[in-house]
């Protein structure tokens, strides 16, 4: 029996074949390069190694990485920076909570910082990132993003996440298919398919914060950057809007051959104080 999941985000695969025993192949089909992981992708495939013992053994030998995994999920996209701020030493939990307190709070002039009741390494983070109004600044989103940049850079520098990350992805358990594909003027043509398992395209999987946290807005929980044999992916400019980007809306009118005009101008945070990470 071959089964399609009807969500758009179920997990990393995209079929399931399964036996009359109850057994199931998870496919994973993909047209060039294919996506990139989510934290929950990553979750996902943490549950499914837990279930086997030397999947067991295997998240065993990165047990800090898989608990920052579960951290992320768990803590949710305005907890997670927090709590791994504080075991990360990039704030203390004093820290955490006066970020907490400025949640809906009255945007600042950044010129006025100094009458704002955080400490001076938060002033100092919030004067030292850029916004397009630091006439307007709300303090809350402006210091999460700065907290969630420096955490996924501590992340990255500091610890096995890279290496542990891109095992998961590559090990995990599904049948990845990679798809060959040219359009003529009428019909698509499929010219190959290359069935790999276990992976070993991902190099390396790093954090990334700037493409969900902004001074203006969350707009999804941590995201990676992945390396596939070419080096660590450059980091993107500073985002400082909360605009959503246009690529894929582009991507799809030329795929439609419509005419593409210009844009116009225009989970609760848990307790942080947690055995500090040693």
């Amino acid at each position: 029996l071959i089964t399609f999941d009807e969500s758009v985000t179920a997990g990393l695969s995209d079929s399931i074949i399964s036996t009359k025993d109850g057994k199931q192949i998870l496919l994973s089909t993909k047209g060039g390069q294919g996506a990139t992981a989510s934290a929950k992708n990553l979750f996902d495939k943490i549950e499914q190694l837990e279930e086997t013992d030397m999947g067991k053994k295997f998240l065993q030998k990165y047990k800090e990485e898989v608990d920052i995994i579960k951290s992320i999920v768990e803590y949710g996209q305005n907890g997670s920076p927090l709590y791994l701020g504080v075991q990360f030493d990039v704030i203390d939990e004093k820290e955490a909570n006066q970020i907490k307190n400025l949640r809906n709070t009255q945007p600042i002039d950044l010129k006025n910082i100094n009458t704002v009741p955080i400490t001076p390494k938060l002033k100092k983070f919030a004067i030292g990132r850029d916004t397009k109004t630091p006439e307007t600044t709300d303090l809350y989103y402006h210091l999460m993003s700065v907290i969630a940049e420096k955490v996924a850079k501590e992340i990255n520098e500091k610890t096995k996440f890279s290496k542990a990350a891109a095992e998961i992805l590559n090990n995990g358990a599904l049948v990845q298919v990679y798809t060959k594909a040219k359009e003529g003027t009428s019909e698509w043509i499929l010219s190959e398919f290359n069935t790999v398992y276990p992976s070993e395209q991902i190099k390396g999987v790093y954090l990334e914060s700037r493409k969900t946290y902004y001074s203006t807005g969350i707009k999804g929980n941590l995201t990676f950057k992945i390396d596939k044999g070419s080096g660590v992916p450059k980091d993107e400019p500073q985002d400082t809007s909360n605009e959503p980007s246009d690529d894929l809306e582009t991507m799809a009118k030329q795929i439609t051959g419509q005419k593409i005009s210009k844009p116009k101008p225009v989970k609760k945070v848990g307790d942080v104080g947690r055995e500090k990470r040693k």
